[in-house]
């Protein structure tokens, strides 16, 4: 549960990451990956969830939208990962 400004840059950032996963899992695209993502085991799970949306052509993400906040009124959505 997110607000949704923070959603839609978090979407921008992943859905590119989980389409270039999609390849072939070669050290060049391992080392591509490693430097938007820095961590080892997260470039791991961008392969092994890039296996399970072959199929998909994107949109790997969806919005929900919630009941705003109380104090500021923000629009808040929950992100999960649309699954097949």
């Amino acid at each position: 549960m997110t607000t949704k400004a923070k959603a839609s840059e978090l979407r921008k950032f992943f859905e590119p990451l989980v389409t270039y996963a999609k390849g072939d899992a070669s050290l060049h695209r391992r080392r591509q990956l490693m430097s938007k993502v820095r961590r080892d085991g997260d470039v791991e799970r961008l392969f092994t969830l890039a296996k399970k949306m072959e199929k998909r052509p994107g949109g790997y993400t969806r919005l929900t939208p919630l009941p705003p906040q109380r104090l500021d009124q923000a629009q808040m959505v929950r992100v999960e990962l649309v699954e097949d």
